[in-house]
């Protein structure tokens, strides 16, 4: 091998290029790579702007039956008499999951209710004005409604529970499925 002066700064000069093009690279393919994924956060189309951790804390599930309790991390329900949307929020339902069992012995449920049913869901506004909020019709067992833009319960409303159209023996109820958006 050749030992000359210009060879081993051929040779440095090679690896600094080289060294350069790998450390340059990454960034590049980076800003490459943000400017394909961009999202539009426009009015008509949301983005969430929320980090996970504080969308996860905003969870909301409601187990609505004769009245209507939060359902905690734990399944626990809470003993309130109704679930309060916290002021200055909104709470974002975008699943909800319809159902209704006939009750065996023990209270236990044994089969889908025979026929249509319907349940309604009444509330109380900030004005303590009571009113039918969601009406649904649907065969017995259980259905799984999936809301994408979301059905809206504006902050200060009182979820209160279900009126029911069926038979005595039928266990009814409905789970909403949502979050907590700031106003």
């Amino acid at each position: 091998m050749n030992n000359s002066p210009i060879s081993k700064r051929l040779l440095v000069a090679s690896a600094a290029v080289l060294l350069a093009l790998a450390v340059a690279t990454p960034r590049k393919a980076h800003a490459i790579a943000a400017a394909l994924v961009q999202v539009a956060n426009t009015s008509s189309a949301p983005a969430v702007i929320e980090s996970v951790s504080e969308s996860a804390q905003q969870i909301v599930r409601v187990h609505c039956a004769l009245r209507c309790q939060a359902v905690g991390s734990d399944g626990r329900l809470s003993a309130a008499l109704a679930y309060p949307v916290p002021p200055g929020q909104t709470l974002v339902v975008n699943a909800i999951d319809l159902a209704n069992y006939q009750v065996g012995s023990g209270g236990l449920p044994t089969a889908p209710c025979s026929g249509s049913v319907q349940e309604q869901l009444t509330a109380e506004d900030a004005n303590q004005q009571f009113y039918l909020r969601e009406d649904w019709l649907f065969t017995g067992g259980l259905t799984h409604l999936v809301y994408p833009s979301g059905v809206l319960f504006a902050g200060g409303t009182m979820l209160q529970g279900l009126n029911h159209a069926a038979s005595d023996n039928c266990l009814q109820y409905v789970d909403l499925y949502g979050y907590l958006s700031s106003n």
